[in-house]
């Protein structure tokens, strides 16, 4: 059997490191082909994956054509383009029609993140179930967010299409499924399915941050995955530094994340913070799971809205403890957390995040009952096998 996996993404990450898993952890023969907008950065990612082939398409995407409309005053860029979208939608869906028959396969995954987030995701969906008369899986690894006024119309005709296909929701959280039901037509239609890590295949060419960044065997290292954008709490995150240098001076964060248009604004960022000489930012890497195995510590700072935590879960199964926020399905990850696998503070708590990763810093021992603790959740709820058997079972049972 062929699967279709469907993405519209312009940042490596997270996305991508879930269709890696999902693929490499199949429980049956079946072949796959990631369909994506040829400008996504994961795309070099993508194409290392075990048997999978990706298609790259040039299919203009709303966003896209907001960007290029510079012409005019932004709010009548917005009115304009409202205009032009209900154009857009018809061509989007001729050639996402004329893709689909070209590849001719027998299923369709699409991986969306928060709702209703990607266009051709959507219209993918609606697409598939004009032309086979067949259901498909649409996952959300984002929270749902209401349209804004000039696109509610378009975005309402698109939501109730979607709904119309027949489509099959799966969420990574409860927290993401909680948002998602609240639209109308969806609230007996999503299910939840944990994203899902694994330490198998890991590269062999390591790289080694001690030897990079110039450091020695007794200093600590704190490694936060995620792409740079206002959201991840980086900010939030220096600021934290700064309190924790005062009580444990040989510590360095070290940040790893996509979406280069951000890259140089965090830079900036940690440029003005006194601990700056201990901040260390560096781009995107393949192969988080041997990075995070360099940590002491995994820090994970998110400030408005996590749908998950993949980096978390990575963390965990490498017997890494874990210092985090407590927004979206943070939560979720770490259960009751007794005994302890997570240490967790409210977003906005500086001092109470700083407190937690000094007192880990401080004792060893809190952090190997931490990690022994997180490895067995991992084992028992997160794993790659467990999540890409469960999509199996949901994909099978589509009618």
């Amino acid at each position: 059997m062929k699967i279709i996996i469907f993405q519209e993404n312009e940042t490596q990450g997270g996305l991508d490191t879930f269709c890696k898993n999902l693929i490499e952890h199949w429980p049956s023969g079946d072949s796959f082909v990631i369909v994506c907008n040829s400008f996504h950065e994961g795309i070099p990612t993508l194409r290392k994956i075990k048997n999978a082939q990706v298609y790259e398409h040039n299919i203009l995407i709303n966003w896209q054509l907001m960007r290029r409309m510079t012409h005019s005053p932004k709010i009548l860029n917005r009115i304009i383009a409202k205009f032009l979208r209900l154009g857009l939608i018809m061509y989007q869906r001729i050639k996402i029609r004329k893709l689909f028959l070209k590849i001719n396969a027998d299923e369709l995954i699409v991986v969306n993140g928060s709702f209703p987030g990607g266009e051709t995701c959507r219209q993918a969906n609606i697409v598939w179930n004009k032309v086979y008369k067949k259901k498909s899986l649409h996952t959300l690894h984002g929270f749902a967010v209401q349209p804004n006024f000039l696109n509610s119309y378009i975005e309402h005709h698109l939501t109730n299409q979607l709904i119309d296909s027949n489509v099959e929701f799966i969420s990574v959280s409860n927290y993401v499924k909680d948002s998602i039901v609240k639209y109308p037509g969806f609230r007996s239609r999503v299910s939840t399915i944990y994203n899902g890590t694994s330490n198998e295949g890991s590269s062999t060419d390591v790289l080694n941050l001690r030897k990079i960044i110039g450091l020695g065997a007794e200093s600590k290292i704190l490694i936060m995955l995620g792409s740079y954008h206002v959201n991840k709490g980086h900010e939030f995150l220096f600021k934290v530094m700064e309190k924790v240098h005062k009580k444990y001076n040989d510590c360095h964060l070290v940040t790893f994340g996509g979406h280069e248009a951000g890259l140089e604004k965090i830079k900036i960022l940690a440029n003005k913070s006194s601990s700056s000489d201990k901040i260390h930012i560096l781009a995107y890497i393949n192969d988080a799971r041997n990075i995070i195995k360099q940590a002491n510590i995994l820090v994970a700072p998110t400030q408005t809205e996590e749908a998950f935590g993949l980096s978390v879960i990575e963390s965990m199964a490498n017997s890494i403890p874990v210092v985090c926020t407590n927004v979206g399905g943070m939560k979720e990850i770490f259960g009751d957390n007794n005994p302890p696998i997570g240490m967790i503070s409210r977003k906005d708590d500086i001092a109470k995040f700083s407190d937690n990763i000094i007192k880990l810093l401080n004792d060893e021992e809190l952090c190997n009952t931490m990690g022994v603790a997180g490895k067995e959740r991992v084992d028992k709820y997160f794993s790659a096998q467990i999540m890409a058997h469960q999509y199996y079972q949901r994909l099978s049972n589509l009618k």
